[in-house]
C-alpha cells in the first residue's frame, strides 16, 4: 500500500525540472560554436606544419631511394612550396618563411643528409616550426 498523500503519483520528472535542464543544454549549445571557432586556426596550421613535414620525410626518401638530389623550394609568396617541382598550396591564411641563407630550398641527398633550415609557418599571431637536421635529414615540428 502507497504512503498516505502519494496515491496516484507516478515517479518521474516534473515539467519545471525538464525545463530547467533544457535550458542549461541550450546555454551550453550556444556557448560552443565560438569556443570551437577560436580553436580553428591553431588547428590549420598545426595540420599544415604536420603536412609539410611529412612531405619532406617523403622528399628525403626519393632522394635515398632514386640515389639523386631532391629540393623543396618555397613560393616567393610563401603561401605555397615546390617539391621537385611540384607544386602545393598552403592552406588560406597561412604564411611559410624559410631564413635568407637557405635561399628558399631545402636540399636532400643520396645519403640521406640535407641543407638543413628550419621553416615557420605563420597564421593569425600563431606560428609553427619545421626543422631539418642537416646531419641526418630528420625532420621535427615544434611550437
Amino acid at each position: 500500500m502507497p504512503p498516505a498523500g502519494r496515491a496516484g503519483r507516478c515517479a518521474g520528472f516534473t515539467l519545471l525540472e525538464l525545463l530547467v535542464v533544457l535550458v542549461i543544454a541550450a546555454g551550453l549549445m550556444a556557448a560552443l560554436p565560438p569556443l570551437v571557432a577560436r580553436a580553428m586556426p591553431s588547428l590549420h596550421l598545426t595540420a599544415a606544419a604536420r603536412t609539410l613535414a611529412d612531405d619532406l620525410r617523403r622528399l628525403r626518401l626519393a632522394a635515398i631511394a632514386g640515389q639523386r638530389e631532391a629540393r623543396l623550394t618555397v613560393a616567393p609568396r610563401g603561401d605555397g612550396y615546390g617539391l621537385d617541382g611540384q607544386g602545393k598550396a598552403l592552406p588560406e591564411g597561412v604564411r611559410l618563411t624559410l631564413p635568407a641563407q637557405a635561399g628558399g630550398v631545402i636540399r636532400f641527398f643520396p645519403d640521406g643528409s640535407s641543407s638543413g633550415g628550419e621553416m615557420r609557418l605563420d597564421l593569425e599571431g600563431d606560428s609553427r616550426h619545421v626543422a631539418v637536421s642537416w646531419l641526418t635529414g630528420q625532420v621535427s615540428v615544434r611550437e
